[in-house]
């Protein structure tokens, strides 16, 4: 038996291995739209656009090369013609691959001997990649004729185009009968016929006639971009035969494609039986002597069987179609469909823009090096339509290709690594191996110690103090793209170049700094103290100086200030009981307290006793699951009104779940009953009956005891948050929307949402606790004429006694000049570390900029106004960083031919820096060592002997024996 691969015309040997290298640098030199004139239906949209949300559009028409970017797209906007009202159902019709391993996007194609038996084997493949391709169609006749085409050999087929029809009409005169090689040069010197197709002779003599064998009247259309496929010589011992399957959809939707062979006996002749049973198409062939199944028979009832069309089709590569092959052992049953290395990317995200003639699509993750191609199908099940169901394009795919060249990124740093010759094991303690990503470095430069430097941290985070070492020695390994980098000393035992007399530094954290040839050495931080609150209008900003931002090098200030109302705040916010329309009598209210100036700090806690209650002490039985429940609570209100809560083991309020007797009946702010289940009572809030001054809320721990009773929104979710929103001051609202939480009837519909807290709980918790802050601190400052890196960042939650002002950061530049300003906000952030700020920007032009910095929910105010901001809703000191740095002269590059800045940050732009921290490790440990031992390697070998001491030469075999 004999099985063909399943490459365009593929076959063993130096063919396959040609036909690969061949369609490789067709797909590289393709282009995504040929330049003839094509006279399409103007029915269906029509794709005017793809903007990926940095960078340029991509390139639609024709191009001699792909569009390339340089920076991951996170997503993709596709703009369809104005009018064009696409259904949202049918955006399958939109798909995504990269080329994979081999860098080849797959093409459709069509390959064929053109009826001579295997004497030679011609391959038509698409020049555009994609779905684009599909379609392409081959129509061949004949005619006798002693003249050929304009300043072309007599033998010369005459071709014409029209639309995707590529007309040929081969002449069969006796003295000038078109061969192979006639038709494959004729087609390829085409610039019509080349636009749309690539032909090459795959194996076989161009010599060979194929004037005469050639199929005539019948339409040959191409396929197969993106498909999977199976080809087979029915075990017929003929090199010659090949038969070929393809799937009628991508490979991923073929997953699981199968054609199963049976044969037995027919009684009389009869074509083969064709049966679909889901995914899998079986064939049942006549084994009859009198009457054996050919090839021919076996790809006519598939191709007219439609529930087998549905899954793939049938083509005769090479060979005759006479040929018996029903008598044959089908051994060669079943033929599983596989596709190529195309890989489809599955976007996390895709649907209509603002308009419905838009579609956003988004990625979960960065996408790596590779070729790209967005296929748009205008045909078949999965095509894109409009909501009146017209197709795409009028019926024909498109295809829109586009490469990413990133830049290199580094994958690990192993310092001191360990190294075995022979069985002998070596540690490097003055090395460091860097390893990247499949992107080469430009060898040239991936050996300059410039780009590389080891910082000694002196466990510090002011740079001030930072020692930069550079390495001695650089080696780049291309093989494994990997950089070694030797150092002058090992890594435990550097000395300051500046007082080498001292002996080695302390051991401490050091820090590897990859990417461009920027110092850190002069990286100095100046620390700034506003003598008074920072104005909150652009023409009042505090100005910062120059003397932070003079003389070479990268440069930090940190700005040590507190956000908090110079003075209070006047006006009541609504929600009062007495306003108009609201219900104020014995029996309810809904606010049943005032506020006070500033942002309320409210501390509350889950203590272990509860108090006393029939004659015995009552333990708090909330487990971890409520405890978080009940922290989620307190967020969502810290979220919309003026305070912040803190836990604690013992200030504030308790929350707890257990006996609701523990709480004063006389002093409670809502009923308290027994426990009991079903009673309608699932809380009670007040002060402690053994402790008047200790206020808590109570769940009863006999109402909730599922699974379901833990889920966000659930009574027992409502129950906390009505008890603490009790304790906070808001009172009963059952005359409101059921949608507030303190209304008593709560909405249980479960197909209706609810939303946590209700606008009336927004409104009522808004007059009690004021988002009032509206302090506002602008920072004004002058990038040099240099321009560069910068990055900005709010420390307040991080400080080591944590700020509770939760920060809001923006950042502006002056568009105009110092006398006729124009303010423009460049970026803005509000949580990046947990709940500080940060905004950072690869590259700033000179000029002036002003830094913004607010309370969260007060980032609406207008900096071209006094005193505009308000609804802060909290309050507290804090350290802005700014950190500038220069550009880099020189930065680490890829070998391509336009080579991509190293991506040293990961963030999949070209540029930044990598940052790597260890502890480097110290000799062997001793057993007779005095002094400190704790950064000493203990080393594990599985492969080691069972009586080792933890030493490098004789290492423990397990973790275990290590820790004990």
């Amino acid at each position: 038996m004999k099985t063909f691969g399943f490459g365009s015309g593929s076959t063993s040997g130096n063919g396959s291995h040609r036909d690969k290298l061949r369609k490789k640098q067709l797909v590289r030199r393709s282009v995504l739209e040929s330049l003839e004139t094509r006279n399409l239906m103007t029915t269906g949209p029509q794709l005017i656009g793809v903007q990926p949300n940095e960078g340029s559009l991509i390139a639609l028409g024709a191009s001699s090369t792909p569009t390339v970017l340089h920076t991951s797209p996170r997503e993709l906007v596709l703009r369809f013609n104005d009018g064009a009202e696409l259904d949202a159902n049918s955006l399958g019709g939109i798909q995504i691959k990269r080329a994979g391993a081999d860098g080849v996007l797959s093409a459709a194609y069509l390959t064929s001997d053109l009826g001579t038996n295997g004497q030679a084997v011609v391959d038509f493949s698409a020049s555009l990649p994609g779905q684009q391709g599909n379609g392409t169609e081959i129509f061949f006749t004949q005619s006798s004729r002693t003249v050929g085409p304009v300043g072309k050999p007599v033998s010369y087929p005459i071709l014409s185009v029209q639309g995707q029809r590529i007309n040929i009409d081969v002449n069969i005169a006796p003295a000038f009968k078109t061969t192979a090689n006639d038709l494959v040069k004729a087609m390829n010197e085409d610039p019509a016929v080349s636009s749309l197709i690539v032909t090459t002779l795959l194996r076989g003599f161009g010599t060979t006639v194929i004037a005469d064998t050639v199929t005539t009247g019948q339409v040959l259309p191409l396929l197969g971009a993106g498909s999977a496929r199976a080809s087979t010589n029915f075990n017929s011992g003929l090199s010659n035969l090949q038969a070929e399957f393809v799937s009628t959809g991508s490979a991923a939707a073929a997953n699981g494609v199968r054609v199963e062979f049976t044969s037995r006996s027919f009684d009389s002749p009869a074509p083969p039986n064709v049966i679909v049973n889901g995914s899998t198409v079986r064939i049942e062939l006549n084994s009859n002597p009198r009457a054996l199944t050919t090839v021919g028979e076996v790809i006519d009832a598939v191709n007219a069987s439609a529930e087998a069309q549905r899954l793939l089709v049938a083509r005769l590569v090479s060979g005759d179609r006479l040929t018996r092959i029903g008598g044959n052992a089908i051994t060669y049953s079943p033929l599983n469909l596989v596709g190529g290395d195309d890989q489809l990317i599955t976007p996390a995200y895709i649907a209509l823009g603002d308009t419905k003639r838009e579609v956003i699509i988004r990625f979960a993750e960065a996408l790596p090096d590779d070729a790209y191609l967005i296929d748009i199908f205008g045909t078949g099940p999965f095509a894109l339509r409009n909501v009146a169901g017209f197709a795409f394009n009028g019926g024909v795919s498109r295809s829109v290709r586009f490469d990413l060249d990133l830049g290199p990124t580094i994958q690990a740093v192993v310092p001191q690594p360990v190294i075995t010759t022979g069985t002998t094991k070596q540690q490097l303690r003055n090395v460091v191996y860097v390893y990247f990503n499949g992107d080469k470095l430009a060898s040239a430069e991936a050996v300059k110690p410039i780009y590389y430097q080891l910082v000694y941290t002196n466990n510090s985070l002011n740079g001030g103090d930072d020692i930069a070492f550079r390495p001695i020695g650089v080696n780049y390994d291309a093989n494994l793209n990997r950089v070694a980098l030797t150092f002058e000393r090992n890594l435990d035992a550097l000395v300051d170049p500046a007082n080498p007399g001292a002996g080695p530094l302390a051991l401490a954290s050091l820090r590897l700094r990859i990417g461009n040839d920027n110092s850190v050495n002069n990286t100095s931080v100046a620390s700034i103290t506003p003598a008074s609150d920072p104005g909150s209008r652009f023409s009042s900003a505090m100005d910062l100086g120059g003397g932070w931002l003079a003389g070479p090098g990268a440069k930090a200030a940190i700005v040590s200030s507190e956000i908090k109302n110079a003075t209070p705040y006047t006006l009541d916010f609504p929600g009062s009981n007495s306003e108009s329309g609201n219900r104020d009598n014995r029996y309810q209210h809904h606010v049943t307290r005032s506020d006070s100036d500033g942002i309320e700090v409210i501390y509350y806690n889950f203590a272990s006793q509860l108090g006393t209650a029939n004659s015995s002490v009552q333990l708090n039985a909330i487990t971890e699951i409520q405890r978080t429940m009940a922290r989620q609570v307190v967020s969502l209100y810290e979220k919309h009104i003026g305070v912040r809560f803190v836990e604690s083991d013992n200030q504030g309020f308790t929350i707890g779940v257990g006996d609701m007797q523990v709480i004063n009946p006389l002093t409670a702010l809502t009923p308290v009953a027994a426990n009991q289940p079903g009673d309608n009572i699932t809380y009670a809030a007040g002060p402690l009956l053994a402790n008047a001054s200790q206020s808590a809320v109570v769940i009863d721990s006999q109402e909730f005891n599922t699974a379901d009773d833990n889920l966000f929104g659930s009574e027992l979710f409502r129950s906390f948050m009505r008890g603490i929103g009790v304790l906070l001051g808001l009172g009963n609202a059952d005359e409101l929307p059921q949608s507030t939480v303190q209304n008593s009837n709560p909405i249980t519909d479960p197909n209706v949402e609810n939303v946590f807290p209700g606008n009336a709980d927004v409104t009522h918790g808004q007059y009690i606790f004021r988002p009032e802050g509206k302090d506002i601190d602008l920072y004004r400052f002058v990038v040099p004429d240099s321009g560069g890196s910068i990055s900005v960042q709010v420390i307040a939650e991080r400080q080591s006694n944590s700020s509770l002002l939760d920060a809001s950061l923006r950042l502006y530049r002056n568009e105009g000049s110092s006398s006729q300003p124009k303010w423009v906000e460049l970026a803005a952030n509000e949580d990046y570390f947990s709940q500080d700020p940060r905004v950072s920007l690869d590259f700033v032009k000179p000029g002036e900029y002003v830094i913004g910095v607010s309370a969260k929910g007060n980032a609406n105010y207008d900096p071209t106004i006094e005193d505009s901001g308000l609804g802060g809703r909290s309050e507290g000191k804090y350290d802005l960083r700014i950190d500038f740095a220069p550009p880099a002269a020189s930065t680490l590059t890829d070998a391509d031919s336009d080579p991509t800045q190293i991506d040293g940050d990961g963030d999949g732009k070209p540029g930044g820096v990598f940052n790597y921290w260890f502890v480097p490790t110290r000799p062997d440990r001793s057993t007779t060592a005095t002094t400190d031992r704790s950064s000493y390697t203990i080393w594990v070998d599985k492969t080691a002997l069972a009586n080792g001491n933890g030493t490098l030469a004789q290492p423990y075999n397990t973790i275990s024996r290590a820790l004990t």
